[in-house]
Formats: structure tokens, sequence, C-alpha cells
């Protein structure tokens, strides 16, 4: 059965019905809600897609404040061990467990995908940076319609499977 990382500050109990639909279609789907989750999940083990929320806390706890730039800095520690040139100072510095060693290599070329409520066009580009050209990375627009959730795990996964490693 294919692992999904789901990283949302909303927590599981917000998607009981996606959760289940993609346990129903095979998926074994794993949650966290903030960064230190994130990086912790992807430096031990390996995830066959990972579902990013664009805003949300870098630390866990319900009190902890998010930040607009959380899911764009996991998606590119996960593609290139490094935040993106237009990422702030701040953001950076308060994501230090990130920087601090690299996801497991599999977890690097996992199929990733972003949802968000919030639209920063400067984040989004930097999102879109990760990987230039066609490819790109989706982002959704929360609320997120679980049939399109599901199509687009499907496309990516189908995508993952044609890629050589």
């Amino acid at each position: 059965m294919p692992d999904l990382l789901w990283v949302d500050d909303d927590g599981p109990g917000m998607f009981l019905f996606e959760v289940f639909q993609l346990e129903e279609l095979g998926w074994t789907v794993h949650f966290t809600t903030h960064i230190e989750g994130a990086a912790e999940a992807l430096r031990s083990r390996d995830f066959d897609a990972v579902l990013l929320d664009q805003m949300m806390p870098l630390a866990g706890g319900t009190d902890q404040p998010v930040d607009v730039w959380a899911g764009c800095l996991v998606l590119w520690w996960l593609r290139h061990q490094r935040p993106p040139g237009g990422a702030p100072a701040a953001s950076i510095e308060a994501t230090q467990v990130l920087w601090k060693a690299p996801p497991r290599a599999a977890n690097t070329r996992a199929p990733a995908l972003v949802v968000s409520a919030f639209d920063d066009p400067e984040v989004d580009a930097e999102i879109q940076a990760v990987l230039p050209g066609p490819e790109g990375i989706d982002i959704l627009v929360k609320p997120v319609e679980a049939a399109a959730l599901l199509e687009r795990l499907a496309a990516l996964r189908a995508q993952a499977a044609d890629t050589p490693q």
C-alpha cells in the first residue's frame, strides 16, 4: 500500500472523508500538523507522496503561530535541501529543524502537492520555482474537493511510476 504524508495544521479530524476515501483506494495516510513533525517523518521513513499545507505552524501545538512560507520551505528542503532565495530570513531562521539534516533520499523524489486557503503570489512563485517547467508543483485551493484531491494524487502516483529513479 502506498504511504502518503499529509502535513496540515487543521489535523486529520478535518479530513475524515478524504482520509477514508484514500484508505479505500489503498493509501496509508500518515498525518502531522507542523514542520517539526514533517521533518521527523521525512527523515525516518519513505513516502510515496507528500501533501503539504502552505500555511501552518513551524512547531507543534495549537497555540503556535502559522507562517505563510511553511509549506514552501518544507518543499524546498525536500527537493533542494536549502531555502528559496525569496523567503524571509525570519521564516528561514524559524525552520532550522529543516536545515540541520536532509530528508531520506527516496523522499526527495516523492510526488508533492500543496494545498492552500491563502493566496500569496510571492510564495506561489517560489513553490513553482521548486520544479520549473511544465512539471511544476500543483497548488490546490482550500477547501479541496475530495474528488479533485484523489484525482491529483492518482496522477502524481502514476507520474512517479513512469519516472526513472
